[in-house]
């Protein structure tokens, strides 16, 4: 094998390659510290330095270290440990599936300037925190992992819009949403089936239109 081949598998100087981390990775470690806090294991500022951490890391050895000193996920074989987060996305949809994982009880996300997207699969706590003050929302949820059969998604947003996409024959209702001089758009059925997600969708927003809907193509 010449030099250059052996540059590609190990990096310079022969040390290995960083693998990078995908948004998928970085949200499923942001979730298992949402956990250990609940759980009493971090503290406020623990947990806040952690998440900053996490959505910051580019590779996934920034982000092991994270939950280096937690306990494996409760339900889960002690000898997989803290190994399973190493394929997050893999380790979240067996969770959801009844390994153990059911995501924290509520998640907030805060938009910045140029505004938040969650797309793809992503894990969906049952409250669903939303703030934003001038940025635009996305959630995609078509594609998440959802263990819950209904899910709170509290807005608190001033200026810019929220886009929610919902998985095909879920349910939602904004009953409990409050706006003041933005604008409402339901395009999915708001009666529950009780065989499907259902989405509440609650808080307030000041400018700026709300869509609920579905994947392009199904409305």
């Amino acid at each position: 094998m010449d030099a250059s081949a052996d540059n590609t598998a190990t990096g310079k100087a022969g040390e290995p390659i960083a693998i990078r981390a995908s948004n998928a990775e970085r949200e499923t470690y942001a979730v298992r510290l949402q956990e250990a806090f609940a759980e009493g294991r971090l503290d406020v500022g623990e947990l806040d330095d952690r998440l900053a951490r996490a959505y910051a890391a580019k590779t996934i050895a920034e982000l092991t270290p994270l939950v280096a000193d937690l306990p494996p996920i409760a339900g889960t074989p002690a000898a997989a440990g803290q190994a399973s987060l190493a394929h997050p996305q893999a380790a979240s949809i067996a969770a959801a599936n009844g390994a153990g994982l059911h995501g924290p009880a509520k998640l907030r996300l805060q938009a910045g300037a140029m505004g938040l997207e969650r797309s793809g699969n992503w894990l969906v706590p049952r409250r669903l925190v939303v703030e934003s003050k001038y940025g635009s929302v996305k959630l995609d949820l078509a594609s998440a992992t959802i263990p819950h059969p209904e899910v709170e998604v509290a807005l608190d947003i001033k200026y810019g819009g929220i886009d929610i996409i919902l998985p095909p024959d879920a349910t939602a209702d904004i009953d409990g949403f409050h706006s003041k001089w933005g604008w409402q758009s339901l395009k999915v059925p708001s009666v529950r089936t009780g065989r499907s997600l259902h989405v509440a969708i609650t808080g307030t927003n000041k400018y700026g239109p709300v869509t609920v809907r579905y994947p392009r193509g199904l409305w």
